[in-house]
C-alpha cells in the first residue's frame, strides 16, 4: 500500500497566522522527491522561508498528480529520477503549468530541465545559500536583488547560461577564468569556446567560492585550482596554464604578484 503524503497546515486567509506570514507574496509550494532523507531536508530549509507556503510533499508519482490537482500549487521542486518515471513525465501532466525547480543528484539533466523552462536546477545535496539563490530568481525573474556572499554557488554546482541562444550546462569546479567585457563577462572553460553571459565580473564575485575563485584585476577572476603553471615572458608579461587547456591566458605583473599570494595559500 502506497505512503500516504504529506499534506500541511493550511491557515485560514483571514486568520492572524495567514497575516503574519503573507506581508509579501507567497508561494503555495509542493515537494515531489522519493528519496525520504532528501525530502525531510528541503523541507526543513523550505519551512524556514517566508515567503514559501509548503502545501504538500511526497515520494509517489501518482499521488504527485493527485495532490497537484488538488491543491493547485504554484511551485514545485520536482526530482528527476524517481522510480518508474522521471520528473519531466510528471510535469507533462501538471495543468496549468507551475513555477519548477528540478532537484537531482545528477548534473547531466541541467540542460534539459532549463529547455522545460525550469527556473532552476538544484543538485543533491541542496545547500541553504543555493536555495537562497533560487528564491531570489523566483521572486526577481532576471534580478539577483540579493547579490551576496550568503548566496554563493557551491563548487560542486553547475550553471546553465545561454550559448548561440542555446543553454549550455558549465561546472562551476571546470571555470578557467572570467574576463570582464563591459557589462558582459567572458567565460572560459576547458575544451570550448568562451561563452559570453549577461552578468558583469562584480555578479561572479559576489556568487562564486572565494577560496577558488581570485578577482586578479578589474577585468579577470581567476579559478586558482584549475591553474597548472605559471611562465613568464618578457616585459613582465606572464602565461597563465591551466589543466585540459590547451591556449594560456596572458596577464600583468600586478595580476601575477596577486596570484602567487593566493597560490601560496592553496
Amino acid at each position: 500500500m502506497p505512503r500516504q503524503p504529506n499534506t500541511m497546515h493550511q491557515p485560514n486567509a483571514n486568520s492572524d497566522e495567514a497575516k503574519d506570514s503573507h506581508t509579501e507574496r507567497v508561494w503555495r509550494t509542493m515537494i515531489v522527491e522519493d528519496e525520504p532523507a532528501a525530502r525531510e531536508r528541503l523541507k526543513r530549509l523550505l519551512e524556514k522561508r517566508p515567503e514559501i507556503y509548503l502545501i504538500a510533499s511526497t515520494g509517489n508519482p501518482e499521488e504527485a498528480i493527485r495532490l497537484f490537482t488538488q491543491h493547485s500549487p504554484e511551485l514545485v521542486f520536482l526530482d528527476i529520477e524517481l522510480k518508474k518515471t522521471n520528473g519531466f513525465d510528471i510535469l507533462s501532466h501538471l495543468t496549468p503549468m507551475p513555477k519548477v525547480v528540478f532537484v537531482t543528484a545528477h548534473t547531466g539533466y541541467a540542460v534539459k530541465a532549463f529547455e522545460a523552462n525550469a527556473i532552476d536546477y538544484l543538485v543533491k545535496p541542496v545547500f541553504p545559500s543555493r536555495l537562497t539563490a533560487t528564491l531570489d530568481r523566483l521572486i526577481s525573474p532576471g534580478l539577483q536583488k540579493n547579490d551576496s556572499t550568503s548566496c554563493r554557488f557551491p563548487i560542486q554546482d553547475s550553471i546553465v547560461l545561454r550559448h548561440n541562444s542555446s543553454p549550455r550546462q558549465i561546472a562551476v569546479e571546470e571555470i578557467n577564468y572570467i574576463e570582464a567585457n563591459g557589462n558582459y563577462s567572458k567565460i572560459s572553460t576547458p575544451y570550448s569556446t568562451k561563452t559570453i553571459a549577461y552578468r558583469t565580473l562584480s555578479h561572479w564575485e559576489e556568487r562564486l567560492p572565494p577560496k577558488r575563485f581570485r578577482r586578479v584585476d578589474r577585468s579577470m577572476i581567476i579559478n586558482v585550482s584549475r591553474i597548472k603553471d605559471l611562465v613568464v615572458t618578457e616585459r613582465n608579461r606572464t602565461k597563465v596554464y591551466f589543466h585540459d587547456t590547451q591556449n594560456p591566458l596572458l596577464i600583468g605583473r600586478t595580476a601575477l604578484l596577486r596570484l602567487q599570494s593566493w597560490l601560496k595559500k592553496v
